[in-house]
C-alpha cells in the first residue's frame, strides 16, 4: 500500500476514481499480478462513495448515519481545523452495508506522528514546497536519516520534522579572518 501511495501522490484519499485517475502507476513487476487480481475480484471495487454537502447538513450527523466515527470521517477527508467546511464541500462517505466504517485507514491518512526530540535535535517546520531532498541538503544530512529520525511518509506544510546534525560532519571549516 505505502508503495502504490507513493506511486501515486495524487490518491490522497480512500477511493480511486474520477477522470483525473485515468492513469494508475504501479511498480513494472506487478502490473500482471494487479491485472489478474483485478480481473478474479468479485465484490464490489470501493466501499466509499462521493457526496456534496447540501445546506443543513453536519458532519457530526452524517458520521453517525454513515456508522464511522468523526475523527475516522475528517481523516479520511483530510479535513483539519483549517479546512472550510459547508454546502458544495466535495467528501466521501463510508457505503452503507459494507466495512469501510471499520476497516482501518492506510497510514497515508494518519496524521503525522510529531517526532520526540532528544537532546542534539533542532525541530524544523515544512513549509510549502519543501521536499525530504531539499531539507536534507539544507541541513547536511541524508534523506534516508530524515526518514529514519522522523517515520516521515508525505510532508505536509507545518508537520514537524526533527533534524540531528553531526557537528563533526556539518561543520563548515572557518573562514581565515584578515586583520
Amino acid at each position: 500500500m505505502e508503495e502504490l501511495i507513493a506511486l501515486n501522490p495524487a490518491l490522497n484519499r480512500p477511493m480511486i476514481s474520477g477522470p483525473h485517475t485515468r492513469v494508475l502507476v504501479l511498480p513494472a513487476d506487478c502490473v500482471d499480478a494487479f491485472q489478474r487480481n483485478l480481473a478474479a475480484y468479485d465484490r464490489p471495487l470501493t466501499s466509499w462513495q462521493p457526496y456534496t454537502l447540501k445546506n443543513g447538513d453536519s458532519l457530526d450527523r452524517l458520521a453517525a448515519k454513515h456508522g464511522i466515527a468523526l475523527a475516522k470521517l475528517k481523516l479520511a477527508n483530510g479535513i483539519t481545523w483549517r479546512t472550510k467546511v459547508g454546502p458544495g464541500f466535495q467528501m466521501l462517505l463510508p457505503i452503507k452495508g459494507t466495512d469501510a466504517a471499520a476497516e482501518p485507514l492506510p497510514a497515508v491518512f494518519q496524521p503525522p506522528v510529531q517526532p520526540k526530540r532528544r537532546p542534539g535535535g533542532n525541530v524544523y517546520v515544512v513549509k510549502r514546497g519543501d521536499t525530504l531532498y531539499g531539507i536534507s541538503r539544507r541541513f547536511g544530512v541524508s534523506t534516508d536519516s530524515l526518514l529514519r529520525w522522523n517515520h516521515v511518509g508525505v510532508l505536509t506544510t507545518g508537520q514537524r520534522l526533527v533534524i540531528y546534525r553531526n557537528s563533526s560532519k556539518t561543520r563548515k571549516p572557518a573562514a581565515p579572518v584578515q586583520g
